[in-house]
């Protein structure tokens, strides 16, 4: 389990990123998807026990998808595939990394979440100085391009990205 005693709880936030069904299931293997399942709910506890705000963050869209832009590949082949419309079963949150009542879920349209959605306000209206924690467990790009986006939003100090044991 992640040591977060180095982390100021009033200042950090955990997003927990694309913990959807689909994701989990479509575009990993069955043991990924076991080890990621695996570590999120003693990291989500850890987090909510240390008194950190935890966000949720998932890629949904509008039926037809019209957020999607024919350069998009990636989700230009998600949406020929009808994959991750709102409200389906499987843009859903993992029951393995389940909100709680209270805790927000952000609704990206692009890998970046800090692109045309609420979450570059969500941890400053907790703290001034906050700064984002990060939980995916895949999509490389969004994972390298999220700390340069949320550097320029001033989050301050570049998020750190918690690993299990």
């Amino acid at each position: 389990m992640p040591e977060l005693a180095h982390i100021d709880p009033r200042s950090a936030a955990l997003l927990v990123m694309d913990y959807q069904v689909d994701a989990l299931t479509r575009f990993m293997t069955a043991a990924q998807s076991g080890d990621a399942i695996a570590c999120v709910p003693d990291l989500i506890a850890t987090a909510r026990d240390a008194g950190m705000m935890v966000i949720h963050v998932v890629v949904a869209f509008r039926p037809g998808h019209p957020e999607v832009s024919p350069r998009n590949l990636l989700f230009s082949w998600v949406k020929a595939n009808g994959i991750a419309a709102a409200g389906t079963e499987g843009a859903a949150i993992h029951p393995a990394a389940a909100a709680r009542e209270g805790e927000p879920i952000v609704v990206k349209h692009r890998l970046s979440p800090f692109v045309g959605t609420d979450l570059e306000t969500l941890p400053r209206q907790r703290h001034r100085h906050a700064r984002a924690r990060r939980c995916p467990y895949q999509r490389r790009r969004a994972v390298d391009r999220s700390p340069r986006r949320r550097s320029g939003l001033s989050f301050g100090r570049r998020p750190r990205l918690l690993r299990g044991p």
